[in-house]
């Protein structure tokens, strides 16, 4: 799989979670994901890593909001293994009714063509930098 490829991946993926729930993604899981896949939310906490992982990620989320969607999304290769996506995010707290809208941006590593880790940005820039390899200042 080539770096467009592992692009065109990951923009099907998002689109999927957006449209039939994130849930959705698990039943894919094997195809998209390592087995020791990790999942790094940008707060502080625990990563999620496999299957399981995924699972409580998911499930976590739903718990704190109960809508998600996006717009403005840009998704591009940065070398061959990594895949930044940037989106502006707009968010419902399940509880509170607070509305968020934000920058937010995710850093896809792949280790051959499955996804081995995906982290959280609230920011663009420091996700650039991260997918770049490089320190942002």
């Amino acid at each position: 799989m080539n770096a467009d490829e592992k692009v065109e991946l990951v923009r099907k993926a998002v689109e999927q979670a957006m449209t039939a729930g994130p849930h959705s993604l698990l039943e894919r899981y094997d195809e998209l994901c390592t087995a020791d896949f990790r999942w790094t939310p940008a707060l502080e906490g625990a990563d999620y890593v496999g299957r399981d992982g995924l699972t409580r990620a998911f499930d976590d989320f739903g718990t704190s909001f109960d809508r998600f969607s996006y717009r403005s999304a840009d998704f591009r290769a940065v070398g061959e293994d990594t895949v930044i996506a940037k989106l502006r995010i707009a968010v419902h707290g399940a509880e509170s009714g607070v509305p968020i809208d934000q920058d937010l941006a995710w850093v896809f590593r792949f280790r051959g063509d499955k996804v081995e880790s995906a982290k959280t940005y609230l920011n663009w820039a420091d996700a650039e930098a991260a997918a770049e390899g490089r320190a942002h200042a």
